[in-house]
């Protein structure tokens, strides 16, 4: 069954590659700071290249998207966030580790801090991530 969802994982990237727009994830998740903001331990910030593509959250494209309403309600997205899809893998195929919330999406000369991430990953086969950012 998992090769189902790698031809899948596959599509999405192919769409991306098609429809999409090169972004960076910037991850931090691993570095631990002090109180005033000095790093004290953990890794560096790791930075990988995706393709993304981004809608606004806005009422008018949107109603209650593909969340359920206590999601919505729960994760404090609001109708001014921009909602971000990324492929699972970067842009020269590998699997990429999943965004979480703190992460910084780099389009640019803008910069999107992850609010909410959701992921799809049947049997365990990452598809596409879909963040909420600000």
């Amino acid at each position: 069954m998992s090769e189902f969802y790698d031809r899948a994982q596959k599509l999405v990237a192919d769409q991306l590659k098609k429809f999409g727009k090169p972004v960076v994830i910037k991850s931090a998740s691993s570095a631990q700071f002090d109180q005033y903001g000095k790093k004290v331990g953990g890794d560096q910030a790791t930075e990988v290249t995706v393709l993304a593509i981004f809608t606004p959250q806005n009422g008018a494209s949107r109603s209650a998207g593909s969340y359920s309403l206590s999601q919505a309600a729960d994760s404090n997205i609001r109708i001014d966030d921009q909602e971000v899809k990324l492929a699972a893998v970067d842009v020269d195929g590998n699997p990429i580790t999943a965004p979480i919330k703190g992460d910084k999406i780099i389009d640019g000369d803008r910069a999107y801090q992850v609010i909410v991430p959701f992921k799809t990953e049947p049997a365990n086969t990452p598809i596409i991530y879909t963040l909420i950012c600000r």
